[in-house]
């Protein structure tokens, strides 16, 4: 009998998208999995889908819990989940039908710790399909190293795949000694991400999409708030600090961060109104300081 994937599901109030979830979900070609649902206290119609699927399949485990956030939900199924491998799905995207087969046979072949694939995107707001096209259908193989992390740096800007929980299918062995981060409510995915590719010694890119993410068109305008912002500092900061001390090279890891800063710097100044902020004048002061630096200025 092939070995048992575990599908980990945060759910909260997302009662329009669920049963599309999970219907993509019941629909696997790969049967050997095991689904959690995790209900992170929602107040809508969420826990009486997940019953009524809960009725339908003995793979689907169904939980409750006070409302602790998406990593939080995450924790908890990872800490439920019996499964030798994991999956995480978010409640309002879904998968094809071949999602799971994908994974297993790609991790099981590769001997790899880690598959992440690639994904399309359905866009709410007009309905419109958006798709990432490869020059090649070939895999791509990495060990954490200068190579891995400089690739995957430089294509942050274009591919969420590689900083995001979802598309993926890690080792469950992976999370022995690594979680969410139940504090960081902005950026908790990027947070553990690399720090499951620096403990991993095989991973694999699918150029085979897999995965919709449904980008709901609700958070580009809205202004976040300093505290989470902040935290998405924070994570980068932190992660440029641990690849260091790992001895991994830098050069796009810093790119990438220096473009965090510029792109908080525009939508707090431009689209949030948060210019008067103490984070905003931060953000400032450090593209200033790294500008002089870069042009070899002392003042």
């Amino acid at each position: 009998m092939l070995e048992t994937i575990s599908i980990i599901i945060p759910i909260y109030n997302v009662e329009s998208y669920l049963r599309k979830c999970l219907d993509s979900i019941i629909e696997q070609s790969f049967p050997y999995f095991e689904l959690l649902l995790i209900n992170d206290g929602s107040t809508d119609a969420s826990a009486q889908i997940c019953q009524e699927y809960v009725e339908k399949d003995d793979r689907i485990r169904y939980f409750e819990k006070e409302n602790g956030g998406v990593s939080s939900a995450r924790n908890f199924g990872i800490k439920h989940s019996r499964g030798e491998y994991i999956t995480f799905i978010d409640s309002d995207d879904w998968v094809e039908p071949n999602y799971l087969e994908i994974f297993y046979k790609s991790i099981k072949e590769q001997d790899a710790d880690i598959v992440v694939a690639n994904y399309y995107t359905f866009r709410e707001e007009d309905a419109m399909f958006l798709f990432h096209v490869a020059e090649t259908n070939e895999p791509l193989v990495f060990q954490p190293n200068d190579s891995f992390f400089n690739y995957m740096f430089s294509t942050f800007g274009t591919d969420i795949a590689w900083g995001s929980s979802w598309s993926k299918l890690f080792k469950k062995s992976l999370f022995d000694r690594l979680c969410f981060s139940e504090d960081i409510s902005w950026a908790e995915d990027f947070d553990l991400m690399y720090k499951l590719f620096l403990i991993s010694e095989r991973i694999i890119y699918l150029h085979k999409a897999p995965y919709c993410y449904r980008d709901r068109g609700d958070s580009a305008s809205k202004a976040p708030g300093e505290e989470p912002i902040c935290q998405s500092l924070e994570v980068s900061e932190g992660r440029l600090l641990t690849l260091a001390l790992a001895g991994i090279d830098l050069t796009e890891a810093r790119k990438h961060h220096i473009g965090l800063l510029q792109w908080m710097k525009y939508n707090m100044g431009t689209v949030w109104d948060m210019s008067d902020t103490v984070t905003f004048k931060k953000i400032e002061q450090q593209l200033w300081l790294l500008d002089l630096k870069n042009r070899g200025k002392s003042t």
